[in-house]
């Protein structure tokens, strides 16, 4: 069960499991943080020396996880929200972490759409390397609030 799926059905499940889930979710998330920049720089060596189909591929991959991502945001979002205004700098960080999420993954589709490799090469080697530490950074402040 996500979060955002006890959020939706509260009378099934208890704060402290709700809180229980978060813990998991973000746990989750930091140890996608953890790797992810390795595997996000290697994509980028391939992307600039033209081994676009193995870069592609390496990326799906990256892509399931940023869906994670994507999910977790919107389900701590969702919780917090319920909690009216006990986690208002919890809120805070995580409306920015999504926001900054959305334009860079924007930003990298946009780049894959047009084939342009070295752009993509740079936005995941600069952007998303640089929002995954801010991320994981911003996690830990968040586990505080929960």
């Amino acid at each position: 069960m996500t979060t955002s799926e006890a959020c939706k059905n509260e009378k099934i499940i208890t704060k402290e499991e709700l809180y229980e889930l978060a813990n998991q979710a973000i746990l989750s998330a930091e140890e996608f943080c953890f790797s992810a920049n390795d595997r996000i720089m290697n994509i980028a060596g391939n992307f600039r020396m033209g081994n676009e189909e193995a870069a592609n591929e390496e990326f799906a991959t990256v892509i399931d996880d940023l869906q994670m991502i994507s999910q977790l945001l919107s389900d701590l979002k969702i919780m917090f929200d319920m909690e009216e205004d006990n986690f208002s700098k919890a809120k805070e960080i995580i409306f920015n972490e999504e926001q900054k999420f959305l334009t860079t993954v924007n930003e990298i589709l946009d780049a894959q759409q047009k084939e342009d490799w070295i752009l993509m090469a740079d936005l995941l080697e600069f952007e998303l390397t640089a929002f995954i530490s801010s991320l994981n950074n911003n996690l830990k402040a968040v586990k505080k609030f929960i």
